[in-house]
């Protein structure tokens, strides 16, 4: 039997600060990422990942597309 990999699992980025980890991130499990800036909105913490899609736990294709949205 031989298993073959296609996806991987969304990893939770919320609250994260994305700094140069973030694309590291990314690359090491097949992903694209892009990073969203936004005014951070009350009871945000500025310069944090706010949001994330698709969301965490999501088991999605290798090159799938990864947006954080960052409070700024």
């Amino acid at each position: 039997m031989r298993v073959v990999y296609t996806g991987v699992t969304v990893p939770d980025l919320i609250g994260q600060q994305p700094g140069m980890n973030f694309l590291s991130i990314g690359n090491l499990l097949g992903l694209k990422v892009r990073l969203v800036r936004r005014p951070a909105r009350s009871g945000e913490r500025s310069g944090t990942i706010v949001s994330q899609t698709p969301p965490a736990g999501k088991v999605v294709p290798f090159g799938t597309m990864l947006t954080a949205v960052l409070a700024a």
